[in-house]
């Protein structure tokens, strides 16, 4: 008989199970699928040489490269720009508008704002920088949108201003 340390997982938790222990099955399963060696890289983005691009440099470097699609890209962007007006009766409506897709929507969301929500209260955060915060989003909203100096205890407590401040109206 081979010892319990040659076994599987999977012989292993029906041992288990033959000999009147009960067993979940969603143990049993992962207990069969399980591996004891954890396999990860050390291959990660610190360890490059190379430094971090700012927005600006990436920005001109990408309006450098020629992009294979620019045409249909154009195209796509002009059809989603019809569409503008009918964004903007869902946002008034209380709907989210939600792009996603293959490639950055940043110059079409550019183009909404500079062509529709200049008279509205709006703010851009760019989601896309590694040190964005719920804290500096938080802030934005306050210091920016609602003029509102002062500071908070938590965010709760600001996010819960904010709310106050939209439900009257700012």
């Amino acid at each position: 008989m081979p010892s319990e340390a040659s076994q599987t997982p999977g012989k292993n938790a029906i041992q288990k199970r033959k000999e009147g222990k009960n067993i979940n099955l969603v143990e049993e399963y992962f207990e069969a699928h399980s591996s004891s060696k954890v396999l990860t890289s050390d291959r990660t983005l610190q360890k490059l040489q190379t430094p971090k691009l700012d927005q600006e440099t990436l920005q001109k470097l990408l309006d450098q490269s020629p992009t294979a699609f620019a045409a249909d890209l154009r195209n796509l962007t002009e059809k989603h720009e019809a569409f503008f007006y009918k964004w903007m009766l869902q946002l008034h409506l209380g709907f989210n508008i939600v792009l996603f897709g293959l490639g950055s929507k940043r110059k079409l969301i550019e183009r909404f704002r500079s062509a529709l929500l200049q008279d509205s209260l709006h703010i851009v955060i760019n989601g896309f920088f590694p040190s964005i915060t719920i804290k500096s989003i938080l802030n934005s909203i306050t210091e920016e949108a609602l003029g509102y100096p002062g500071t908070f205890r938590s965010p709760i407590d600001q996010m819960n201003f904010i709310v106050q401040k939209f439900k009257e109206g700012k």
